[in-house]
């Protein structure tokens, strides 16, 4: 029902600022400038051709209309795409530029949508994009100081990348700076026996967390395979405050994590340690200098490091997901079929091309893991061979105790 879906998408504009926000140079620098997203509406694909393909040659037409370039400049920064494929239904994208929003904040989007969709209440105001600047984005004048110099401390002595992994490892330049769609894939790792909830003993046994004792297991191996005494990773760190819970914007600030490497009989209190040091990130947050591209982290590039080359993450809005009133619906497999509401919905695959500057991720998300999957490698393609990953995921099994039986590329 177009009109349905027009009436549902003006009131999420409504509702969040940050959707209508566009770009003016003024006096030398950028401004976000917040209109009133009169001049934004759905856009109607008719594809009637669309019901005759196989899965394959679908999902790819739909890849390719989702994936068109967004100008940040000239274009609005949302936009719904309503592409109607005959006897296959009718596909909905929803497209939000990451400058607006990102992981947890299009989780946010989604739910609202689908409850304008099915009239049912939103209740309460959203947090508005000038409330979040003004009020969060940075620390108070009193810890402004504190949490600068604890970010300095950190990039004082940062690990350099390790010279023979990756795409440096290949002659190739790494993907610091560098802007375009990188072909990302995944590796799906399967370990005997073992799920995440059998692993919390373990971890509390080192006075740590699950999340903690793979990436510790994951750095560990990144020092291994890289032969390096210290390795960085990034982490997604998202602000979580129980008031930024109705926020649609980014929230998410990608700290930098540095390890150096222990004797295995030592992996424990590394592990406590992992913990230990993610206590104090997230004491030290927000920071100016823990932002990509700020002042301290062009420092950074300029002296060979790479705090993007190695990624590790858990992404908060999949347990955001699981509360969610929705949740029958959007927890569901890549291909299975659900209802919400009286509409029956379908899930697609992602477009495993992304605009990313890390090499490699470790992933433990597993929205669409199968049994006995414990984590996943996320990785551009350019940078990896599945020899080499198949190696790396071994290694990170064998740091974390864990027996890996089977290795899935996607």
């Amino acid at each position: 029902d177009l009109r349905r879906l027009d009436r549902a998408f003006r009131q999420l504009l409504q509702r969040h600022d940050s959707l209508r926000i566009r770009f003016d140079r003024s006096e030398g620098d950028w401004r976000a400038v917040i209109g009133d997203g009169a001049d934004l509406g759905i856009e109607v694909i008719d594809a009637p051709e669309f019901g005759k393909l196989d899965e394959d040659d679908f999902a790819a037409r739909v890849h390719a209309i989702a994936r068109r370039p967004m100008d940040i400049l000239t274009q609005p920064v949302v936009d719904i795409l309503l592409i109607r494929c005959s006897a296959r239904g009718d596909v909905v994208v929803m497209r939000v530029h990451h400058a607006v929003t990102d992981g947890t904040g299009m989780f946010v989007l989604v739910e609202d949508l689908f409850r304008f969709l099915l009239n049912m209440p939103v209740v309460g105001p959203a947090v508005s994009h000038g409330e979040f600047v003004a009020n969060w984005q940075l620390p108070k004048p009193a810890v402004a100081a504190v949490n600068e110099a604890y970010w300095a401390e950190v990039y004082r002595d940062f690990p350099m990348p390790p010279p023979g992994m990756g795409r440096r490892g290949k002659g190739l330049q790494p993907l610091l700076r560098m802007v375009g769609w990188r072909d990302s894939r995944v590796a799906r790792v399967s370990c005997a026996g073992v799920t995440r909830e059998a692993l919390e003993p373990r971890a509390a046994a080192m006075s740590t967390s699950v999340d903690a004792l793979l990436y510790t297991a994951y750095l560990q191996a990144l020092c291994v395979i890289g032969g390096v005494e210290r390795v960085a990773c990034i982490i997604p760190i998202a602000r979580v405050e129980p008031e930024l819970a109705r926020f649609c914007g980014c929230r998410v600030i990608l700290a930098s994590l540095a390890h150096r490497r222990v004797p295995e009989a030592d992996f424990a209190r590394a592990a406590a340690a992992t913990q230990a040091g993610l206590t104090r990130m997230l004491a030290h947050l927000p920071a100016r200098s823990a932002y990509r591209g700020s002042p301290a982290d062009q420092v950074l590039a300029e002296a060979g490091a790479h705090p993007n080359q190695f990624e590790a993450k858990t992404p908060l809005a999949l347990s955001h997901a699981k509360r969610s009133v929705f949740r029958s619906g959007l927890d569901t497999r890549i291909g299975e079929e659900s209802r919400i509401g009286h509409f029956r919905l379908k899930r697609l695959d992602a477009d495993s091309r992304v605009r990313t500057s890390s090499e490699l991720s470790l992933d433990l998300s597993l929205d669409v893991g199968a049994p006995g999957e414990v984590f996943n490698l996320a990785y551009d393609v350019d940078a990896y061979t599945h020899d080499e990953l198949t190696a790396l995921a071994q290694e990170i099994c064998r740091q974390a105790g864990l027996e890996m039986t089977g290795i899935v590329f996607t």
